[in-house]
């Protein structure tokens, strides 16, 4: 395991594949060998974190549809990111895993180095690896974020994410446009968006997918809101149809507002479902952050995706913590406990920057780490290693202090909220009261 890291809680699957992968690199990672994800603005990448499409070498033209799958895995950019993994060295494009790991947090190259059933270093050995990943390397897990199309307007997303803060931005661009880093986030990419969020409806880029998905070992969709999209209601059904679900994994993230037994029944036939729902927090909470979501839909819902669970049906909660939850973590921690529900890792808000909790002052963040490492002890025989391992993240997350971060990027967050709020009639000081009451006390301390 890398010497940079401090969070030792990692699964014994990962720590094994861990070592193994060490001895290929010391930073290699299997995402540019076996996986694409492909963002809404239609541009292939390695895995959902990497920055390869800012890379000094890339090429937007490598942009679907106007460009295949094949003249992406065959890139030049790609296949430097290879070599420069295989030597040891740190792909600029990889810069997110480069700065968790730096913080001794685990990264997406750790957490997820088992991800891929039958082709990793948990199930190769690490000569048959290199044999028949390395050497051929093979697109087997794809990954798409298809389109904005989304029922939420969550305050951590973009017009990229969901169309209803798409809808938003451009209703009310006046109240976002005399802020230099809300300008950018929430107006810039809005033409961009209305151009190029649709690639995934290309006739050609469809009939490229369908010859793909025998290769694959598993999908992952995302969105906006996959379940609300016909398009992916529409591949589901080829897969089902062709005779394909009972081979592939299927991953999908949702918010779970709209989902119902039927739809669940739907999903059987797949070999594995992996279905992860976005569970930030309890209450009327909720429903601040995941604005036009209702917590007593989402608490019954997922009672009923419960009663699906099983060892080939992954019914799990998928968290993000952030600046407005943060203080809060304890209790959705608690209910997953209380109600015997499931969750796997819980994701960083790296950005927007104004919602990651490095821009929280020390006497918050202090808060809640004691807090949340209290709870960890109490209830550690609880959680398995994964999870230890995430809470382990968060803690370590709340130790880096920037104090110049917060100076420059707290004031944005009380921007933004304080828009939002007015726009969406909501009230940080009484959705989120301890959080406000506790930043209006200190501002002068950052």
């Amino acid at each position: 395991m890398s010497s940079e890291l401090k969070n030792k809680n990692v699964s014994v699957e990962v720590a094994k594949a861990l070592e193994k992968s060490n001895t290929i690199s010391k930073t290699f990672c299997h995402f540019p060998f076996t996986t694409s994800f492909i963002g809404s603005g239609g541009i292939a990448i390695p895995c959902c974190v990497s920055e390869l499409a800012n890379h000094p070498d890339s090429n937007k033209e490598l942009q679907l549809p106007r460009k295949s799958f094949d003249d992406y895995w065959n890139s030049k950019v790609l296949a430097k990111v290879r070599q420069e993994l295989l030597e040891g060295k740190k792909p600029i494009s990889c810069r997110r895993c480069w700065v968790d790991e730096a913080q001794g947090m685990t990264s997406k190259r750790i957490d997820d180095a088992t991800k891929i059933e039958r082709a990793s270093l948990e199930d190769l050995s690490v000569e048959e690896f290199k044999e028949k990943i390395i050497k051929k390397p093979k697109l087997l897990w794809l990954d798409l974020q298809m389109a904005n199309l989304c029922n939420l307007g969550c305050r951590m997303c973009t017009p990229w994410n969901s169309s209803i803060i798409e809808d938003e931005a451009i209703a009310h661009a006046e109240e976002f446009k005399n802020q230099k880093m809300l300008k950018k986030r929430i107006l810039d990419p809005l033409p961009y968006v209305a151009k190029e969020t649709a690639w995934w409806k290309d006739s050609g880029f469809r009939k490229e997918l369908e010859k793909l998905i025998p290769q694959l070992r598993a999908i992952t969709v995302s969105g906006g809101e996959p379940t609300v999209n016909k398009y992916f209601n529409d591949i589901i059904d080829f897969c089902i149809k062709e005779g394909y679900a009972k081979d592939l994994i299927l991953k999908f993230n949702t918010n779970g507002m709209q989902i119902n037994r039927k739809y669940m029944d739907k999903l059987t036939p797949f070999y594995k479902i992996e279905m992860k729902v976005s569970v930030d927090a309890v209450g009327p909470l909720y429903g601040y952050i995941r604005w036009k979501g209702d917590w007593k839909t989402l608490e019954k819902n997922m009672f009923l995706f419960k009663e699906y669970r099983s060892s080939r049906f992954k019914v799990v909660s998928d968290p993000t913590y952030m600046v407005l939850n943060i203080l809060n973590m304890v209790d959705l921690l608690q209910w997953h406990l209380d109600n015997d529900m499931w969750w796997y890792n819980l994701n960083p808000v790296h950005l927007p920057k104004y919602h990651n909790i490095t821009c929280l002052p020390m006497q918050v963040r202090e808060l809640a780490y004691n807090r949340l490492s209290k709870f960890l002890q109490t209830n550690k025989s609880a959680f398995d290693d994964q999870q230890r391992t995430s809470i382990t993240n968060i803690l370590l997350h709340l130790e880096t202090d920037d104090t110049k971060f917060q100076k420059e990027i707290l004031p944005v967050f009380f921007e933004h909220t304080r828009i939002l709020d007015k726009l969406r009639g909501q009230s940080f000081s009484k959705l989120a009261p301890e959080l406000y009451n506790l930043l209006h006390k200190i501002p002068l301390t950052i």
